[in-house]
C-alpha cells in the first residue's frame, strides 16, 4: 500500500471515547465549536461510534529555530495523534489532539486546518505520483508560523514529501509537493523574521 495510514494507539482512541461526549454537553463548549454541538446527537446514541476518527494521524511539532538553522525534519518532536471527526449535519470537521506520549486528552479544535487535512489527504491517496512511492502518513506543525502540513513520511527509498494546507505561512503554497529540504528552505525567512521580532534583547 502506497500510502499507509497508521493506526493509532488504543489508548487514545479510548480517551476520544471518554472525554467527547461530556465535552458535547457542555453548552459553552457546543456554542464555542459549533461543529461538535452538530456532534452532540450522534453522542447521546452511540458515543463510542461518534468519537470514531474518520482519519487518524501522528503529529509532529517543527520549531522555528530548527526552520531557521535549515535544519532537516528529524529535528521535528512527535507530540500527538491528532484524530479527524466528521462535524455531522453539515458542520465543519473537528480536529481531536491526544498525547503521543500518554494518550492522554490534549486539545479539541474546529477549524479550516481539519476540513483541508481530510481533502489533502484524500487527494494524496488517489496521486499518481504518491501511488508510485511509500509512504507513513503524519502530520507536521509549525505553531509560531500557523502552518499545517501533510507529511508523507518515505519508505524504502521513496523521499518524504511535505504537502502544506490552507492557511498557511505566505511562504508556502498549499498543495504543492516539497521535497524535505524545499519545504525548510521556504519558511527559513518567516522562521528569522519571527525569531527576530520575539528577540527579548529586542528593544520594544
Amino acid at each position: 500500500m502506497p500510502l499507509n495510514i497508521p493506526t493509532p494507539p488504543p489508548a487514545s482512541l479510548s480517551a476520544l471515547a471518554g472525554i467527547l461526549p461530556g465535552l458535547a454537553a457542555r453548552p459553552g463548549i457546543a456554542a464555542q465549536l459549533p461543529s461538535l454541538g452538530a456532534m452532540s446527537l450522534r453522542f447521546a446514541d452511540a458515543p463510542t461510534q461518534a468519537a470514531t476518527p474518520t482519519l487518524s494521524m501522528r503529529g509532529y511539532t517543527l520549531g522555528l529555530d530548527a526552520i531557521a538553522a535549515g535544519r532537516d525534519l528529524s529535528a521535528a518532536r512527535l507530540a500527538v495523534w491528532t484524530h479527524l471527526l466528521p462535524g455531522g449535519g453539515g458542520g465543519q470537521a473537528l480536529a481531536a489532539d491526544t498525547t503521543a506520549e500518554s494518550s492522554e486528552f490534549a486539545q479539541l479544535t474546529d477549524g479550516p486546518h481539519a476540513a483541508a487535512l481530510q481533502e489533502q489527504v484524500a487527494a494524496l491517496q488517489a496521486d499518481p505520483a504518491v501511488a508510485k512511492g511509500s509512504y507513513d502518513l503524519a502530520l507536521l506543525r509549525v505553531p509560531a508560523l500557523f502552518t499545517v502540513a501533510v507529511w508523507l513520511q518515505g519508505k524504502g527509498g521513496s523521499a518524504d514529501v511535505v504537502v502544506p494546507v490552507a492557511p498557511a505561512d505566505p511562504a508556502v503554497q498549499p498543495g504543492r509537493h516539497y521535497s524535505a529540504a524545499e519545504f525548510i528552505a521556504a519558511l527559513a525567512p518567516s522562521a528569522r523574521q519571527k525569531l527576530a521580532d520575539t528577540d527579548p534583547r529586542k528593544g520594544g
